[in-house]
């Protein structure tokens, strides 16, 4: 009974160990996915982020201040823009050939 009683003693430590070192690899990979797709991972530099902020002012950089507001008429509950457009006002001089 004597050698019976140790080699349960000594599995039962084994099994101990290898739910310890079980526990610690899970932990471990935790720790790495955390690490890796966690919050932390998603921050960028400051200068990065201002070229890539700069990217959604594109339209207030390119605007004149000048610029004429469009006509805008009442029409039976909504509003409307006048019909004509820059880009007719832009090809009117241009030379018109019939074919």
């Amino acid at each position: 009974m004597d050698n019976k009683d140790a080699y349960i003693l000594q599995l039962e430590n084994t099994i101990k160990n290898l739910e310890q070192q079980v526990n610690n690899l899970t932990e471990m990979i935790l720790l790495m996915r955390k690490k890796k797709f966690g919050k932390s991972s998603e921050k960028t530099p400051r200068a990065e982020m201002d070229v890539q902020l700069n990217i959604f002012n594109e339209a207030e950089a390119e605007a004149t201040e000048n610029a004429p507001e469009p006509v805008v008429q009442k029409v039976g509950g909504f509003y409307r823009k006048c019909p004509k457009t820059k880009r007719e006002e832009i090809i009117k001089d241009l030379p018109v050939r019939e074919i």
